[in-house]
């Protein structure tokens, strides 16, 4: 089957069900494939453009195939060096980028800290909030 490459902008202004169904109408759009594996339609969904102008794409069908999953990835970016290429950030990935930012201008920090935090606080349940608002802030005055 063909891989579809897409570019879309997926507006986040809203309350949190307007959002999603915006990102579920677009992804209703894909043209079924003929089966599994290699029989499956594949897309490739550009979201979004870097300083530096590399792209962030959500790349589906997902690994694990639930409905509407996608993996992000970053263009151009190799987040395993070590091993098997890779252009999607694993969970590790983007802590330590997020402590590198820390320890490069914590103003800025900050700032990205607040800004994270708010779109938490909006778009999750309480107990999620509160868990990831207290492991950010251990892991980031441990370093």
């Amino acid at each position: 089957m063909p891989e579809y490459e897409v570019e879309l902008f997926f507006s986040n202004i809203g309350e949190r069900n307007a959002v999603r169904m915006r990102v579920v109408d677009k992804l209703s759009k894909e043209f079924p494939g003929a089966g599994k594996e290699e029989l499956a339609s594949r897309y490739k969904y550009f979201v979004e453009k870097l300083s530096d102008g590399k792209r962030i794409y959500l790349r589906r069908p997902a690994y694990l195939h639930n409905g509407f999953d996608f993996v992000v990835h970053v263009e151009g970016v190799n987040f395993n060096p070590n091993g098997k290429r890779r252009s999607n950030p694993s969970h590790e990935d983007i802590i330590t980028d997020l402590k590198i930012k820390f320890l490069e201008n914590q103003i800025l920090y900050n700032k990205l800290f607040s800004l994270c935090a708010a779109f938490l606080l909006v778009n999750w349940n309480l107990k999620m909030r509160l868990w990831i608002i207290l492991i950010s802030k251990a892991a980031f005055r441990a370093t």
